[in-house]
């Protein structure tokens, strides 16, 4: 089973996305706090990581980038989602791998999120 990630520091997000993927047969985390995002990683072992760019002030397109440039996350496909459409033009710059637009297509999500299956 794909484990997914998701980071976003609005709990009606998460639960929502949660629920819809699990429904779809993902094993799914979340963290809504920045600062635990290393410490999940190393519990949960994610496929894949989902997350948001605005994330209270702080720009998940950095922490991809850092987590990206960290030996041991370096591996894990992060797809950065926002509801700024301008994103999509510099999303590769910090490194993830894809980038959707809120609010999210589900299916649209499934077929990403099933094209980086570890």
């Amino acid at each position: 089973m794909q484990k997914i990630l998701i980071v976003d520091d609005d709990p009606d997000v998460l639960d929502t996305l949660k629920s819809i993927l699990t429904s779809r047969n993902f094993e799914v985390d979340t963290v809504s706090n920045h600062n635990n995002i290393c410490e999940n990683i190393k519990k949960f072992h994610p496929s894949v990581i989902l997350m948001d760019v605005n994330l209270n002030g702080v720009d998940g397109r950095v922490i991809c980038k850092g987590l990206k440039n960290d030996q041991t996350t370096m591996d894990i496909p992060i797809i950065l989602f926002s509801g700024d459409s301008s994103i999509k033009n510099n999303y590769k710059e910090f490194l993830a791998q894809d980038f959707i637009e809120k609010p999210v297509k589900i299916q649209s999500l499934v077929q990403k999120l099933k094209g980086y299956s570890i």
